[in-house]
């Protein structure tokens, strides 16, 4: 929350979801300030995304998805935005999501992510200076609108991998920004085998059509 009054401009409006006996922990001084209550019904990552991202929707047709646990640096929304209006004004593209890159992320998304070992260009990779297509984003920060957005499915563990995939089929690219953002959570982010397992079953259940494609992701 620092980081959005410190680099995000006042006029962009914020809709955080919060846990009950949570709302008095989040203000922000200059950003209007949409607090809503998570649904008693919501029981995963997905529900909550798409509780939210809902109420977003009703008041604008793109919004900018961001993880509780992020920290922008002064540029991460000028860029995106910068990024986000490029992207448009290529009538052969249909962007998608349009990702911020991050500390912790996979294939491309990750700043770390490099086909040479050098820097090139001062400090930075070659890579940061352009945005890439891709097939899966991690949505820690991402744009998308109201166009393109299919549900997250009502799962944890891949149910924005699955939407990336859906979104794919009906014609959407999605892209990595040469913005970047902080994750703090990979101080706590761990793998859960037992969660790859009842993701692969809701998934063959559910989406058989994709279940192939998440083997080798997953």
């Amino acid at each position: 929350m620092k980081s959005i009054e410190e680099y995000v401009p006042h006029h962009v409006e914020v809709y955080l979801q919060y846990k009950e006996h949570e709302a008095l922990k989040y203000t922000l001084r200059n950003h209007k300030l949409h607090l809503k209550k998570q649904h008693p019904q919501v029981k995963s990552f997905g529900d909550a995304y798409n509780d939210i991202c809902g109420v977003a929707f009703k008041d604008h047709n793109t919004i900018l998805i961001c993880n509780d646990d992020i920290v922008f640096d002064p540029t991460t929304y000028d860029q995106l935005c910068k990024d986000w209006q490029e992207l448009h004004e290529h009538e052969e593209l249909n962007p998608g999501y349009l990702a911020a890159r991050s500390n912790l992320a996979r294939g491309v998304q990750n700043v770390r992510w490099n086909e040479q070992s050098s820097l090139p260009k001062g400090l930075r990779y070659e890579h940061e200076y352009e945005m890439i297509q891709t097939d899966l984003i991690a949505p820690i920060c991402a744009v998308i609108s109201k166009y393109a957005w299919i549900p997250f499915l009502p799962i944890n563990l891949a149910s924005d991998d699955v939407q990336c995939l859906m979104m794919r089929k009906k014609g959407f690219q999605h892209f990595v920004s040469r913005a970047y953002v902080h994750h703090v959570g990979n101080q706590t982010v761990s793998y859960h085998y037992k969660e790859r397992e009842k993701t692969m079953e809701y998934i063959e259940k559910h989406y058989n059509e994709y279940y192939q494609q998440m083997v080798g992701y997953l």
